[in-house]
């Protein structure tokens, strides 16, 4: 999964150099978000599983506390961890076949469009 990430970090700065020479900043907020919606529906299903609906509702002021404190841990975890690292990612994938590519990237687009319709789903279902 780590290289998943890894992946997404380097697509996302590719597109971003080109933009601006400070690149490392999007691509970790990007990388970030994808990850905390990963961490989201994985307690959200938690959750539903052992708490009732009337007790998350209840709580749902905490939870988003908790949802904020998680994405600005994981972006600062991440800019740790990706930051300086362009290159060596630019050596690793920079010449990559055209049609590989273009599935990876249609795949992180899927991540970036599914996983926040999972979470609406699931919230559709907290509040039945």
């Amino acid at each position: 999964m780590i290289i998943f990430f890894d992946y997404i970090f380097y697509r996302i700065a590719q597109i971003n150099i080109r933009k601006d020479f400070n690149f490392d900043g999007r691509a970790v907020i990007a990388v970030s978000l994808l990850q905390a919606f990963f961490i989201q529906i994985f307690l959200s299903v938690l959750l539903v599983c052992f708490f009732a609906k009337q007790d998350i509702l209840a709580n749902s002021k905490l939870l988003c506390v908790l949802a904020g404190i998680i994405f600005i841990l994981l972006i600062y975890l991440n800019y740790k961890r990706y930051n300086g690292k362009y290159e060596i990612y630019q050596v690793k994938w920079g010449n990559e076949n055209i049609y590989i590519r273009i599935f990876k990237g249609v795949v992180v687009i899927l991540c970036y469009i599914l996983i926040p319709i999972s979470l609406f789903i699931l919230s559709r279902y907290l509040h039945k």
